[in-house]
């Protein structure tokens, strides 16, 4: 079995990944986080945002985003 790098591994799943991601009703999944955020405005650092659906609603929140997808 040959080792994979993260960035292999990640690269096979990634097209996988993203379907189940999207398949995740956003504003049911936001309804549990949303009383974990302080009343914005607030800075926010989305680490591994993805397609961005997340920090784009943090954003629409009136927080201060900052989304990296780390490679």
């Amino acid at each position: 079995m040959a080792e994979l790098t993260s960035t292999s591994g990640y690269a096979e799943e990634a097209d996988d990944l993203f379907v189940r991601y999207e398949a995740l009703s956003a504003p049911e999944t936001h309804a549990h986080w949303r009383p974990l955020f302080p009343a914005p405005p607030v800075r926010t650092l989305d680490i591994g945002a993805g397609t961005g659906r997340d920090a784009a609603w943090l954003a629409s929140l009136g927080h201060s985003v900052l989304a990296v997808e780390p490679v």
